[in-house]
């Protein structure tokens, strides 16, 4: 044996203990019928310690065979490592499910199983099963590389509790990783150690369910090709509008957006139609505040609107704070049109607190006419939204130097709005470019619409104006719908602009009240029984359904052959170098355990202590007598 530095007291004591444990394991101390101690145990003694299981005590023959029958078959597995391969095996198992499972049900809509499982619940216990198995290969190939590291050469003792410490998880492994000079065969199964931490959140992130769209049925959005409305009047031959086309013509200009809008119904809440048009009435203003005039008048300034070479009536501050009109002779913007429209009126408007020599804040003309609209339509999360793509014909606008452009002339006033006369004269018809469909709006109700509007004086009407003097005058709601209009233009107020030197608050004008009621009459058309023809869409249901995202799966399947690999290269390294099959042991550290003068030396009660002195000794296996022993000795 080696020669050690110790305490002379420290040696004879180490020789004593030694000398103990070989006679316990001589076939006299083995006898079990002698109870009597050895008579003469010294330091100088010398025993002849070569046992042979022939020395042994012999066992009852039945114990010997029912112990033999136990152990064989653990014999085997400890040695040709068949734990360690099923374990690999299993790895590949649980992997081999996972893909099967997530290839049945790829692309399909997620499954509703039985007492609440889940894809993701099943590949999570076979994603914990794939990491446990993959674990205790390399767990064991590492602490049978502990015994390679010390094997003939000697190395330093606490690399021992190293390469025990990275046989039993990550966070040894991580610290194995740290010392370079441990870097070797173990090295590589420390930081396979650590990778496997993350083959268990990798298999769970190869299924996704993401959302999308399947068509469940049909669902249909009303549009209008052609349009009739006239009831006979009671007691006369004579038709007029329902009542229903003036409620839609008073719900747009009271109403809200919300009322007036269409809302087809959509059974799941989500559904998309095809690009379609429909007969309907569109709206246009134009602003005419660039054509204004002012005019001296004895109580103070009128304005005019001038065109061409005429003036017509205008109008003061001191007598009006809103007036529209829809006479003929005011027609400007929209005179090409001529009788395409449904209504067109003049507006002047000044907003509250402007002073009586004021200019008007806006002068606006604006008109309403039958159309052809161009929709696009969905329903998102029971929310319906349709959006005007286009019109057809647009708002033709004149210039002072082009005002009497007449479009048609197919419909001359003063109709006596019986059906014979009506039947004489061709129907409103709109064929907008590049489409081969038609759309009509009937004679008769074309020129009861007309007369209504124009002929009723809807859009004319005034908010005059009285004060206690000149320079206080108060407005005077005398028109229920010209009040409407006079609200709007105010809450359309914008930035201050110059008219006729003086900086007067700006407004937007009625446009957004108008299509507001160009809104409501298209709906209503719309929705009318005469020439509605549906237009077909999807009623559509979003589902979950399942994603395979194959490139997860490349980390565990590296991990899975780099550990077969591991444990390949440490059995073959051990049959090479004819190391014994002890893995992580604790018999083989037991009973092949630290010499006696070494554990003499290093021994101490505290663990830093006892860390303190191993950090001095280097330790190798070698074989003593025919008995494996861990010899240390100090550095």
């Amino acid at each position: 044996m080696s020669q050690y530095r110790a305490s002379a007291s420290e040696a004879r004591v180490c020789t004593v203990m030694r000398d103990v444990r070989l006679y316990c394991l001589s076939p006299r101390g083995l006898n079990m019928h002698s109870h009597t101690p050895p008579t003469n145990i010294s330091g100088d003694k010398t025993y002849d310690h070569a046992i042979t299981e022939r020395e042994l005590p012999s066992l009852p023959q039945d114990e010997l065979k029912r112990t033999h029958g136990q152990n064989w078959i653990r014999r085997v597995c400890v040695t040709l490592w068949i734990w360690e391969m099923l374990s690999i095996l299993a790895s590949i198992t649980c992997i081999g499910a996972v893909v099967v499972l997530l290839s049945l049900y790829n692309g399909q809509a997620l499954p509703s199983w039985s007492y609440g499982l889940t894809i993701n619940g099943v590949i999570s216990i076979l994603a914990v099963v794939t990491k446990a198995s993959m674990v205790l290969p390399i767990a064991e190939a590492i602490s049978q590389l502990k015994w390679r590291w010390f094997w003939s050469s000697p190395r330093p003792v606490r690399d021992f509790e190293s390469f025990d410490s990275a046989s039993r998880g990550p966070w040894g492994s991580l610290t194995m990783l740290f010392k370079v000079r441990l870097w070797s065969l173990g090295a590589l199964g420390a930081a396979l150690t650590v990778a496997a931490m993350l083959v268990e959140p990798a298999l769970q992130q190869i299924p996704a369910y993401p959302t999308r769209m399947v068509i469940t049925g049909s669902s249909a959005l009303a549009r209008s090709l052609t349009f009739t409305d006239r009831v006979p009047t009671t007691g006369s031959t004579g038709f007029s509008l329902s009542v229903d086309f003036k409620s839609a013509m008073y719900m747009g200009i009271f109403g809200s957006e919300e009322v007036v809008t269409h809302n087809p119904g959509c059974t799941t809440g989500n559904c998309t139609w095809p690009t379609f048009s429909s007969l309907g009435v569109c709206s246009a203003c134009e602003d005419l505040s660039p054509l204004l005039h002012p005019i001296e008048e004895a109580l103070g300034i009128a304005w005019l609107v001038n065109h061409n070479t005429s003036s017509y009536s205008g109008f003061s501050r001191l007598s009006v704070m809103y007036s529209s009109d829809t006479a003929d002779y005011l027609q400007i913007a929209y005179r090409a049109m001529g009788s395409h429209t449904i209504v067109d009126f003049q507006s002047l408007y000044w907003p509250p607190g402007s002073a009586v020599d004021d200019p008007p804040s806006g002068c606006f003309e604006c008109v309403l006419y039958f159309c052809v609209k161009e929709f696009s339509a969905s329903t998102i999360g029971g929310y319906f939204s349709e959006t005007v793509l286009s019109t057809w014909p647009p708002a033709n606008t004149s210039t002072p130097e082009q005002p009497d452009i007449d479009l048609s002339g197919d419909f001359p006033r003063g109709s006596n709005f019986s059906l014979a006369f009506a039947e004489q004269h061709r129907n409103f018809t709109i064929t907008p470019p590049g489409s081969d469909t038609t759309y009509t709006v009937d004679r008769l109700t074309f020129d009861l619409v007309k007369s209504w509007a124009e002929k009723s004086k809807m859009f004319a009407g005034e908010i005059v104006s009285d004060g206690i003097d000149y320079y206080t005058p108060i407005a005077f709601d005398v028109d229920d719908i010209a009040g409407r209009v006079y609200n709007e233009m105010t809450e359309q107020l914008g930035p201050n602009k110059t008219i006729n030197g003086r900086s007067i608050p700006s407004t937007a004008g009625p446009g957004r009240l108008l299509s507001q009621v160009a809104t409501s009459l298209t709906t209503f058309m719309r929705q009318s029984e005469t020439g509605n023809l549906p237009i077909n869409g999807d009623t559509i249901h979003y589902e979950s359904f399942v994603q395979a995202r194959w490139y997860w799966l490349a980390g565990p399947l590296s991990l899975l052959l780099l550990t077969l690999v591991f444990m390949l290269s440490t059995i073959l390294l051990s049959a090479r170098n004819g190391i014994p099959t002890w893995k992580s042991s604790s018999l083989a550290v037991l009973v092949h355990g630290l010499d006696d003068a070494g554990s003499c030396a290093m021994t101490n009660p505290r663990l830093d202590g006892l860390e303190k002195n191993a950090s001095e000794y280097r330790m190798a296996v070698h074989q003593n007598l025919g008995v494996w022993t861990l010899e240390a000795r100090r550095t």
